[in-house]
């Protein structure tokens, strides 16, 4: 009886086999050079495909996956890596990004194994508790520099060069680690952790959920990346954006030919052109979907007493019930791990910040 591959539960998997035997292949090395090198993106989009966990994938679907990542590869290496990785039901994607994990250095997987039981034993936080203690600039992304000083404070060694390779498996981000890829390198038996706030983020900032849901409809295998043709495609959605105005948007956003819709929710505020069209488009797209919060902003520092910038719970929880928001969405839970120095206030531009990022990082 053929038993099929579960759901891959960790990204890298440390395997014993010869190193050359493992890597015996027709294929060129450069395709599991390319996968090794952004493993966290193929699983994504492979198990966001297999969404019943079977561990294989259509032709269609492999065919889908690459074009997403825009490798390039002629039929005759597509026919051999259909027939490397072909079992009776598809494409055993699990066995490809198992090899592709073998690019690694033997010492970098240890490392990481090693990490990972340091970090279990060492600490009782929840996953979004620890991912804010690595993330001390505060700005949503877990850097290299931040994980080798958290591991520094609790006496244990690093080198830089080491974590760059593993968070470059995890990321193609300059800023880090969002939270899903740091769960996924250090705490993979929390794999299936929810950003804490997320129920609260979707109540408060709809407009911004509806934005976010709108490229994950062009979006199907959750790249966090959408082309001209899928950001024209689904900006026209809404039918108050001129052609006109959605291709400004895109130029204004785009890099190397792609919109990281991700980052919209901060790039809208960093903009520092002059240009009219340019100025004219963005606010029409601040009006459109992030009015919520503004108006959030405005409630919390009418209810700020003392102008401190700051709010107590008590604050905090009046303006919610203002906004007919249940209290149950892990309010306290939010507020205590923003007080950080157990002041019984919180800052409001952070509480705003966490519950966008919370939000637009959740997938």
């Amino acid at each position: 009886m053929h038993h099929r591959n579960p759901r891959p539960k960790n990204l890298i998997v440390i395997r014993t086999e010869d190193r050359s035997e493992s890597l015996h292949s027709p294929l060129p090395n450069t395709l599991l050079s390319l996968v090794g090198g952004s493993l966290q993106d193929y699983q994504d989009s492979f198990t966001f495909l297999d969404k019943k966990g079977r561990g294989w994938v259509s032709k269609i679907e492999l065919q889908m996956v690459l074009h997403r990542h825009e490798h390039v590869i002629g039929t005759h290496d597509f026919e051999e890596l259909w027939n490397k990785y072909q079992i009776p039901e598809g494409f055993n994607y699990i066995s490809l990004l198992q090899d592709a994990s073998l690019k690694l250095p033997e010492e970098t997987l240890v490392e990481l194994h090693r990490l990972r039981i340091q970090l279990k034993q060492a600490s009782n936080s929840t996953p979004t508790q620890l991912f804010f203690q690595f993330d001390t600039n505060k700005n949503g992304r877990v850097s290299t520099e931040e994980i080798v000083k958290y591991f520094e404070s609790k006496g244990v060694q690093l080198q830089k060069n080491t974590m760059d390779r593993l968070v470059s498996c995890y990321t193609a981000d300059t800023r880090g680690l969002n939270f899903s890829q740091f769960v996924s390198l250090l705490l993979p038996s929390e794999s299936s952790a929810e950003p804490l706030g997320l129920e609260l983020s979707v109540l408060l900032l709809p407009h911004q959920y509806e934005l976010l849901e709108i490229f994950q409809s062009v979006d199907r295998i959750r790249t966090g990346r959408v082309s001209r043709v899928d950001f024209i495609r689904a900006l026209s959605e809404n039918i108050t954006f001129s052609d006109e105005e959605i291709v400004t948007l895109f130029n204004v956003f785009e890099k190397e030919g792609q919109v990281n819709y991700k980052e919209i929710w901060h790039k809208i505020d960093e903009y520092q052109g002059n240009d009219e069209c340019e100025i004219n488009a963005l606010e029409h797209l601040r009006d459109e979907y992030f009015d919520d919060a503004r108006k959030i902003l405005k409630n919390l520092k009418r209810t700020d007493g003392d102008k401190d910038g700051k709010i107590s719970f008590e604050e905090l929880s009046g303006v919610l019930e203002k906004l007919g928001v249940s209290l149950k969405g892990g309010v306290q839970e939010v507020f205590s791990l923003l007080d950080t120095v157990k002041e019984m206030k919180v800052d409001i531009t952070e509480l705003l910040v966490f519950l966008q990022n919370s939000l637009w990082e959740s997938s």
